[in-house]
């Protein structure tokens, strides 16, 4: 789940915020509203009237009937990750924070009955517990929830839960330190502790989260935990419109940004990283293209954390823009490097290599900025596939002769690819759509969804140039003596090509 940064607005907990639901029911009182249940750190659904009228929605999927006695080991949707929100009881935490902000007397009584009915049916290493009860994540989220009820109600059943969650939460055994699980794990024990002013969590909880933070953020401020809300680095300003950050990432940028270039133009590198971890995507040399008010060349996004073929692929290079060694065995811990960037006015260029597949695969990518152009040189230690994932809202209107040709209506893109250094049009691009065995040609646009969308897979080459044009479906490209020149609706556009593999 994507809570690094919620989990810092919890830490926070700086300002209330209020609540504005339907107006209170009869039995209302004064409350006073508390740190420990204000803030933006409660999911906005399932809303208190839900839960009161038996309803759980949670991540987006259909409502289901909760009773009174709650069966805390359903699994409707046998979705791990709904099973972990369920378990973490926030949801029940909204009626207490709502309790505060409206007096609603009946909103706290239930949040009071479904905390006692957890208590009671998952008891620690019970037989008939629930197997995600215990787990480390739902442990964390749920420490919060508890601690905000306690400030509402008094009873041993919730002190004694609250003293074993703080005692999981402390084992190492159990800490994922440098995770935002980690983090999630830091901010319970803190909040249980500062609750019951016991010192030794606090100082534990603390001294961890320094810790994490140090194996978790880069010098240049970025998680190194490799969310796909979390990565990345913009070129152009101003940043595309709500809802194009990217698949499964609605409306969030979270990227540093690099304030050069025209508007309605980004380029999304992955740069020096180390090898995947946690809720990373084996997407080392990726590049994504957002040019001309649209997204263009995107990515398979973010579907889920279940355990299904498709989102192991969507984790897989096959997922992601980047060249594949062909015959050659991917080594996801291997590093990417940075190893020369050129960042002018009107252009810029970055070159990045790693040992991915065992040899040395080097990426160079330049971006022209008012004559827009994509330019990516790939080469590695053996022949190479590249692959191109374009936008679910694009149309492959061609491909021949070693050009691709994309369309949005009236509006033309095309992708021109070369091997180098001969510097000859490559054919034998092959187009791939919504398919099933093996998966390729999708994009998730949000959580558990998947739309069918043109990826274009490269022929084998040893050196390979592509050419990305957006606003023509012609552009007339020429070389000589180290230089490829590309006519774009602008004007003309002209590229060297080091013989060390390099864009300039």
């Amino acid at each position: 789940m994507r809570r690094s940064v919620r989990s810092l607005g919890l830490l926070a907990a700086l300002l209330p915020v209020l609540w504005t639901g339907a107006p209170a029911q009869a039995q209302t009182t004064a409350v006073k509203q508390t740190a420990e249940c204000q803030g933006d750190w409660l999911p906005a659904t399932p809303t208190s009237a839900e839960i009161m009228s038996g309803k759980l929605s949670l991540l987006g999927l259909p409502a289901v009937p909760v009773g009174k006695d709650v069966n805390w080991r359903m699994d409707p949707y046998r979705n791990r990750s709904w099973q972990m929100v369920f378990h973490s009881l926030r949801w029940m935490a909204r009626l207490v924070a709502d309790y505060e902000t409206t007096g609603e007397t009946a909103y706290l009584k239930r949040a009071i009955e479904i905390a006692k009915d957890w208590v009671a049916d998952n008891p620690y290493g019970g037989r008939n517990t629930s197997k995600y009860a215990w787990d480390e994540h739902p442990i964390a989220l749920r420490a919060p929830a508890l601690v905000c009820l306690s400030r509402h109600h008094s009873a041993s059943w919730l002190t004694k839960t609250l003293a074993r969650h703080a005692k999981l939460l402390a084992d190492p055994r159990n800490y994922e330190a440098g995770h935002n699980h980690g983090l999630d794990q830091d901010i319970g024990l803190l909040r249980i502790g500062c609750r019951y002013r016991n010192t030794s969590w606090q100082r534990l909880a603390v001294r961890r989260m320094v810790r994490s933070m140090k194996l978790d953020i880069d010098s240049q401020g970025a998680l190194l935990g490799a969310d796909r809300g979390r990565r990345g680095r913009r070129a152009g300003t101003p940043a595309p419109p709500p809802g194009l950050e990217g698949p499964g990432v609605p409306g969030r940028l979270r990227l540093r940004p690099h304030r050069v270039g025209r508007p309605g133009l980004r380029l999304l590198l992955d740069l020096v990283r180390p090898g995947r971890k946690f809720h990373g995507h084996d997407d080392h040399l990726s590049v994504t293209y957002y040019a001309q008010g649209r997204s263009i060349l995107t990515e398979a996004g973010f579907h889920s954390y279940e355990n299904s073929a498709y989102r192991k692929w969507t984790i897989s290079p096959e997922a992601h823009n980047v060249p594949i060694v062909v015959g050659k065995r991917f080594r996801p811990k291997a590093r990417t490097s940075l190893v020369g960037k050129s960042i002018r006015a009107d252009r810029q260029s970055f070159t990045l290599t790693d040992k991915a597949y065992g040899v040395r695969r080097t990426r160079s990518v330049l971006v022209n900025h008012g004559d827009d152009l994509l330019a990516v040189l790939d080469t590695a230690g053996g022949d190479l596939r590249n692959l191109w994932h374009f936008d679910p809202g694009l149309k492959v209107a061609s491909s021949s002769g070693g050009k691709v040709v994309v369309t949005d209506g009236d509006w033309r893109a095309t992708l021109v690819q070369l091997a180098m250094p001969s510097c000859k049009p490559i054919t034998g691009q092959r187009v791939v759509i919504g398919q099933s065995r093996p998966i390729q040609g999708w994009v998730s646009p949000s959580y558990l969804k998947k739309v069918p969308a043109p990826v274009v897979i490269s022929p084998a080459a040893r050196s390979l140039l592509t050419i990305l044009v957006p606003g023509t479906g012609d552009p007339e490209v020429t070389c000589a003596k180290g230089k490829v020149t590309v006519q774009t609706p602008g004007g003309a556009v002209t590229l060297r090509v080091g013989s060390s593999g390099t864009l300039a």
